[in-house]
């Protein structure tokens, strides 16, 4: 696991949805151009080396930095901010969590409207967290209350003509009316990387503290431990060991002050259960594309469609998953500004905390996870290509989450090294079951003509989106054959692009229009896709689970879609955690194959059995649309 230390984890930032396609001169439903990259005029020349494109910036941030929240001894607040245009007067909401909630929900008694007549770059809002007093828990320490407040921004861009919302938590301690700001989680604790034994436990602060995970029985009547950080730090990761199979367990995270003796931040108690023994039954989730849509609200909430993604992973949760798969797509994406990019993976870790502190969530990749390098030709025509190194998308994505980092080496093409694949390729097992999570838009370059399918990899290098290239390709069989040697009885792969798109992305994933042309760079779409096939074909993958097009869709591949299968695999597409939706394009050789199609918010739940594995597809409302069998 990457143990970055960052001395904030944010979750304020663009307030503008930039779709990849539209920023690089492909359409794609629900997509925008970012108002603020640069053009050049137009030309009649044709570029023939990276020295013939113009670097371009694409960040449409509303806030430049994070704000500054603080609170005095007498209760009396203030956030301080800056914004990238002049903004309208803000609203400032300040609440705390409800405590009788399973999931953490923070409700807002106080609301103050910022007192300008006109509209700034810097902003300053008082208010009083008194009210809010009596709504804190009582701490370990007699006479002392205790916890998270909630600061919640509501700001009218005038680019979008919309309202965009950010938030921020700052922790407090109060006794006999004197206010104390402690040391903030501002994001966490999650529990990842749950087995039949041991369990990772990690949180961001706001600044680098010792701290330690505290352990319960399931009932919270025995306590069975306390797990310390290695070391002060602002994003550490615990391990908790010495756990039972298939057991529930209660845990909290207590923050130390400078002399590791007093405690500064004493969290809320949270549930997780171990994974079961080989034999148990275990029910998990899938979901993906949960990038910002229109319509209003938290639909773009920094990024974020918080509101449909945090219903559907809270749902899934009450149903009784285990753990959640998402396959990408978790923010907006497409910018070339590092804290940007930051700002809006942090807005997602916060607004799925609630169940992320009760329940594992595998995060994948996806073409949004875009962290770019931009260009544009002489001709207009736009470019972008993943940036290499420690700020490359991969990089950054691996720092802010805490996956298995069990994949391949990073690819090299032309002599460079690619972007890292710790992280965002990795395998785990769980129960009687094997689970992938693949990185089918590793340093991907996307742009240029449409007349030239070549043009933009031979000027930046990188990959095609949906192209799985020869390191991952190869670790992929080894694992699966790793993974059968172990006896596993199910394989499960999860990514973001389809092996037969369906919807609004024939243009790419792993087809490309029907691209084959080994003289192309990644140009060899369908031999590389057959070769994939074969790889899960001979393991006996039972499903691959992916998104990028925001629809339901089932399919079996067969022999009859492709003749290198001869162990039928089932296709879900389950890209509807929040993004526009697609409609069905019928052009495809496979679309008859297609025994499902639906464009609604929903998430796949999958039960596993030792005899047999099911699946039901569940939209928004609790309603399940799709069900069947497996195995």
């Amino acid at each position: 696991m990457r143990r970055r230390q960052r001395q904030w984890c944010v979750i304020v930032g663009t307030a503008v949805m930039l779709a990849g396609a539209g920023l690089l001169g492909r359409t794609s439903p629900g997509s925008e151009r970012p108002r603020h990259a640069q053009t050049v005029p137009q030309s009649t020349g044709s570029p023939s080396s990276k020295a013939d494109l113009k670097p371009v910036v694409a960040d449409d941030r509303l806030l430049n930095a994070p704000p500054v929240v603080t609170i005095g001894p007498d209760g009396t607040g203030d956030v301080a901010f800056d914004t990238a245009i002049p903004t309208p007067a803000c609203r400032v909401y300040v609440g705390t969590l409800v405590p009788s909630t399973v999931l953490d929900t923070p409700f807002f008694p106080v609301s103050v409207r910022e007192s300008i007549s006109e509209p700034a770059l810097s902003h300053r809002v008082k208010f009083d967290v008194r009210r809010l007093e009596t709504w804190l828990p009582a701490a370990d320490a007699p006479a002392v209350r205790e916890g998270d407040l909630y600061v919640r921004l509501e700001l009218y861009d005038s680019r979008t003509a919309t309202a965009r919302y950010f938030e921020r938590r700052v922790h407090v301690a109060v006794a006999s009316g004197r206010y104390e700001q402690r040391t903030t989680l501002l994001s966490g604790p999650v529990v990842d990387q749950v087995t039949t034994t041991s369990a990772l436990v990690s949180w961001n602060a706001d600044a680098p503290v010792a701290g330690v995970v505290e352990l319960w029985s399931g009932d919270a009547r025995r306590k069975i431990g306390e797990f310390p950080t290695s070391a002060p730090g602002d994003h550490p990761v615990v391990k908790v060991v010495g756990l039972t199979a298939g057991t529930s367990y209660q845990y909290r995270v207590r923050l130390s002050d400078s002399t590791g003796k007093g405690a500064v931040n004493t969290g809320r108690r949270y549930s997780f259960a171990t994974a079961p023994p080989a034999g148990g039954s275990f029910a998990f989730m899938f979901m993906s594309d949960g990038r910002a849509s229109a319509g209003g609200g938290f639909a773009n909430f920094n990024g974020v469609n918080a509101e449909v993604t945090v219903r559907l992973l809270a749902d899934g949760y009450r149903r009784g998953s285990r753990f959640a798969l998402f396959g990408g797509d978790l923010a907006s994406g497409y910018t070339s500004s590092v804290e940007h990019f930051r700002m809006m993976l942090d807005t997602w870790k916060l607004a799925t905390d609630p169940v992320a502190h009760n329940m594992p969530i595998y995060e994948g990749f996806g073409n949004h996870e875009s962290l770019h390098d931009f260009y544009v030709d002489g001709k207009g025509a736009r470019y972008s290509t993943d940036k290499l190194g420690e700020h490359s998308s991969e990089g950054e994505f691996a720092a802010r989450f805490v996956n298995p980092e069990n994949g391949p080496e990073a690819e090299v093409r032309d002599g460079v090294v690619g972007p890292p694949y710790k992280g965002t390729v990795y395998s785990f097992d769980y129960g009687n079951s094997h689970f992938v999570m693949l990185n089918l838009d590793y340093w991907f370059t996307v742009g240029g003509p449409a007349r030239d399918p070549g043009l933009a990899w031979k000027l930046l290098g990188g990959n095609r989106e949906g192209y799985i290239m020869a390191n991952q390709l190869a670790w992929l069989d080894r694992d699966l054959a790793a993974a059968r040697a172990r006896g596993v009885a199910n394989i499960f792969v999860a990514g973001h692009e389809p092996v037969f798109p369906l919807g609004g992305h024939v243009a790419d994933s792993m087809w490309w229009g029907g691209l084959d042309d080994a003289a192309l760079p990644s140009g060899d779409v369908r031999t590389m896709r057959t070769q994939f096939l074969a790889t899960l074909s001979r393991y006996g993958v039972i499903a691959i689970m992916v998104g990028h097009e925001h629809v339901y869709g089932r399919m079996v591949i067969d022999a009859n879609v492709d003749p290198q299968v001869r162990k039928p695999i089932t296709q879900f597409v389950s890209g509807g955690a929040g993004a526009p939706f697609y409609a069905k394009d019928e052009s495809v050789p496979w679309a008859k194959a297609v025994n499902t199609f639906a464009p609604v918010n929903h998430y796949l739940m999958f039960t596993v059995t030792p005899t047999g594995v099911s699946f039901e597809a569940v939209d928004l409302d609790g309603r399940v649309f799709d069900k069947g069998v497996l195995r």
